[in-house]
């Protein structure tokens, strides 16, 4: 649950997307609430077994439609793949095609799951084509498996053919049978090759972040190619899910690397609560909560004077988290 007030905490842009007017603020103050009556062992103190029960069944209805929504977009990537090799498709459009189809079951997903209800705080995802047709370099927090189908529902497909979105993600995941030929090579995903492999399947773990760096220079060439053809890069810069949310991890500079060297632009998203339904040691989520999603905010361009130690700094600088969400108690 939300208890902590951290003083140092999360994405400069933090700030910018909750500076909201006093209306929107009273509006939330029900948050916290929210957290704490999803909370199964709350529920079970007071003596109301019949809502553990309604949690028992809102964890299965999550999973049940969670495998129907990942075999849908499973599918979809499998035949855009089949449909590049028969020469229809370009490589990037076929990837891009599966991307777009991943985006629209994720949206899939929540409107079947209204129990993790997500609060648009900042007015709402603004994605623009005028705006993010150059590449970018699109940063989120990672503290739950559920991040993922967050930042895809984020997305509006026609982006997807736009942007050239394509994730840095664990080599490991793309060794899951069929899902990770479909999160991986088939969306054009990059891997990162961790040496430790006591991180689970989400990466390294503590300070396990050491990459095989033979393995990981073909990627990193094959990276930066598309990046200067156009594409947009989308990473976890914590390089694990937060094991102890809402605080951040240390971000590992080396994924500022190729903005630095070629200019990108860094922009950022934020899912706050996200764990509460999907915490990192739990095999499978869906408990209800309540998940804040803030816009996506310009963080900074870095310049080439600058080191990976400035840029992370700064990406991730922020002075208090607003107080209205850290109710003290």
């Amino acid at each position: 649950m939300l208890k902590q007030t951290p003083d140092q905490f999360g994405f400069r842009f933090f700030l910018l997307c909750y500076s909201t007017d006093q209306r929107k603020v009273e509006r939330h103050r029900w948050l916290s609430f929210l957290q704490d009556v999803s909370s199964t062992t709350f529920m079970l103190k007071r003596g109301a077994p019949w809502q553990a029960t309604c949690i028992f069944l809102s964890r299965t209805w999550f999973n049940l439609t969670l495998f129907v929504v990942l075999i849908l977009w499973l599918v979809g990537s499998y035949l855009s793949r089949f449909i590049y090799k028969l020469g229809v498709f370009r490589l990037r459009f076929s990837e891009d095609a599966s991307i777009a189809v991943g985006s629209l079951c994720a949206k899939l997903f929540f409107r079947l799951n209204p129990q993790v209800r997500t609060v648009h705080v900042g007015g709402g995802p603004n994605w623009s084509l005028e705006a993010y047709t150059q590449p970018r370099m699109l940063m989120m927090n990672h503290s739950s498996f559920l991040d993922f189908f967050l930042f895809s529902s984020l997305m509006n497909p026609i982006m997807a053919f736009a942007m050239h979105p394509r994730c840095i993600i664990a080599e490991k995941l793309t060794r899951l049978p069929f899902f990770g030929k479909g999160v991986g090579e088939y969306s054009g995903s990059f891997p990162v090759y961790f040496k430790a492999t006591n991180g689970g399947i989400s990466g390294g773990e503590g300070d396990s972040f050491s990459v095989d760096k033979e393995k990981q220079q073909l990627d990193a060439e094959r990276m930066r190619a598309h990046v200067v053809t156009g594409g947009s890069l989308v990473i976890c810069p914590e390089g694990t899910v937060n094991a102890s949310p809402p605080g951040l991890q240390t971000f590992r500079n080396g994924s500022f690397k190729l903005a630095i060297e070629l200019g990108m632009e860094i922009w950022g998203v934020v899912f706050l609560g996200a764990h509460e339904c999907w915490p990192k040691k739990k095999g499978l989520g869906g408990v209800p909560c309540t998940v804040l999603v803030s816009d996506f905010r310009h963080l900074l361009t870095p310049t080439a004077d600058m080191n990976v130690e400035a840029v992370s700094a700064e990406c991730r600088c922020v002075p208090t988290f607003p107080a209205f969400l850290f109710p003290r108690r």
